[in-house]
């Protein structure tokens, strides 16, 4: 199901439809600033479990959403990639602008806090924007780490761009 929403839609976001039951602290707009566990702030950098050649990379969470569909989202960017994507000048896509994740995402991915400063960004929001147009509510999370959700969207960009492949 995973494979298949990252074919249909060129952005990520739109990704998983999993259901989460967590909740966490609201400032006074209703924007989620903390997850409940208190671990994962907005605004955090933070290194993760990469795919190889990918070391540099990083996870920023930007933005902590609570609704009643979705439960606890965190909304993250990811740089430093090689992101192969033929749909690009130079085939190259470094960074991953929005994607919508779970705590067991980020629980299985970081390994180490780095910064606090993780401001979001024009590409960011209009990621996020689609992902919440999505419904009502917000649309699905992904559940699986980090570097297999990067995997997932490389696919499903190399698919779209080569019909063949993406009617095997």
């Amino acid at each position: 199901m995973i494979v298949s929403t990252v074919k249909a839609h060129a952005s990520v976001a739109a990704a998983v439809l999993v259901l989460l039951s967590s909740c966490g602290k609201q400032d006074p707009d209703g924007k989620v600033t903390m997850s409940q566990n208190g671990k994962y702030h907005a605004g955090q950098i933070w290194k993760y479990k990469t795919r190889k050649g990918e070391e540099s990379s990083k996870v920023s969470i930007i933005r902590i959403d609570n609704n009643k569909v979705a439960g606890t989202s965190y909304h993250i960017s990811v740089d430093n990639l090689q992101f192969k994507n033929p749909r690009i000048a130079g085939g190259i896509q470094r960074v991953l602008s929005h994607l919508p994740v779970s705590v067991e995402t980020l629980d299985a991915s970081v390994t180490e806090l780095i910064a606090t400063d993780a401001d979001p960004t024009d590409e960011f929001e209009e990621g996020y924007k689609i992902w919440s147009d999505v419904s009502e509510n917000g649309g699905g999370v992904f559940t699986v780490p980090v570097a297999r959700v990067v995997e997932l969207a490389e696919e499903g960009m190399s698919e779209k761009h080569d019909p063949e492949r993406a009617q095997r």
